[in-house]
């Protein structure tokens, strides 16, 4: 009887033990700081917000939308009920990288009845260090200007991060808040990734072969491969351009 017992006790721990290490490790490794870059959020997945996401709103609440978006089935948006409101939407946390790049928060911008002095709405990015379920923690980093927030068009953002936050895992925030009803924010293609420090630069000459002004002729055609941050994050691609020296 007693190896019964002990079979059972033995059985018992076993169990006990390997729930808590699952457990465990649901905990644990589910909402480590992203820490490979480029990091991407599409909203394409049905779980919203996307996991180790926060949303924080009184009677307003982000929401995935599959009616307005810039790519693919979703986009995130918050759209203004009966008395006006705001809500947040947070990531998870991203540690920003300290080698010396230039890494920026992108993401697609779409605001529904744009700015009107009669009608309000405040559409801003803050930062935490802290954690993404404590708003009051948050600093504003972006307040998007009128020209970057026009009626129903998409536009792109792009945040600079690592001016303030090289080294840090941070949590970032979307705060919309409305006065009236059918107005709201919508965002799609997040990303968080280097970029060039500089707007553009030319990385060499391709023709001629010399690559030297001395053996040019007046007038010559010269092809150089131009390289454009902006383009390169939106379209993924380097630019040809002709220019004539």
């Amino acid at each position: 009887m007693k190896y019964k017992y002990l079979f059972l006790s033995v059985f018992l721990a076993l169990i006990f033990v390997f729930n808590v290490k699952a457990q465990g490790v649901e905990i644990a490794d589910d909402c480590l700081p992203i820490t490979t870059l480029p990091f991407m959020e599409g909203f394409e997945g049905e779980t919203f917000p996307p996991l180790c996401w926060t949303r924080h709103g009184d009677n307003t609440q982000w929401e995935r939308n599959t009616a307005i978006m810039r790519s693919g089935l979703a986009s995130a948006g918050i759209q203004i009920q009966v008395g006006g409101g705001s809500g947040w939407l947070v990531t998870q946390p991203v540690t920003v990288p300290d080698d010396g790049g230039h890494y920026v928060l992108k993401f697609w911008s779409f605001v529904t009845g744009g700015f009107e002095g009669s009608q309000p709405n405040t559409t801003v990015v803050s930062v935490s260090t802290e954690g993404n379920d404590d708003i009051s923690t948050f600093e504003q980093v972006k307040s998007l200007t009128n020209e970057e927030r026009p009626a129903n068009t998409w536009r792109e953002i792009i945040v600079p991060l690592s001016d303030k936050y090289a080294g840090e895992t941070i949590y970032i925030g979307f705060m919309y808040q409305g006065t009236m009803m059918q107005m709201g924010w919508y965002i799609d293609e997040l990303q968080i990734e280097e970029m060039s420090a500089v707007d553009a630069e030319l990385v060499s000459i391709i023709a001629p072969a010399t690559g030297t002004h001395g053996a040019l002729t007046d007038g010559e055609t010269v092809k150089v491969l131009w390289y454009q941050s902006s383009h390169r994050l939106r379209e993924h691609m380097e630019l040809l351009r002709t220019a004539k020296l």
